[in-house]
């Protein structure tokens, strides 16, 4: 999947959607996985971090060096037999 635009300026409104509804989330049980390249990346990824922890729900952040089969592989694994 190829994107350029700047990771860390649309991270910013995931973020405040993280944080407006960070409750119902937590309360459901949400985890969050990102993977994530491009423009500011490394920055958009630690703002994302950060946001998840403050918020207490679980996070899977990655850059561009994993691949995304196995981050799929390793989200399906986590949720086996939680349906």
């Amino acid at each position: 999947v190829a994107n350029f635009t700047d990771v860390a300026s649309t991270f910013q409104g995931i973020v405040r959607a993280l944080k407006e509804f960070g409750s119902s989330l937590k309360a459901c049980g949400t985890t969050v996985w990102v993977r994530r390249g491009g423009p500011n990346y490394a920055e958009g990824l630690a703002v994302m971090r950060r946001a998840c922890e403050e918020i207490g729900i679980p996070a899977h952040v990655y850059g561009p060096e994993a691949h995304l089969t196995s981050i799929v592989r390793d989200a399906l694994g986590s949720s086996a037999g939680t349906a």
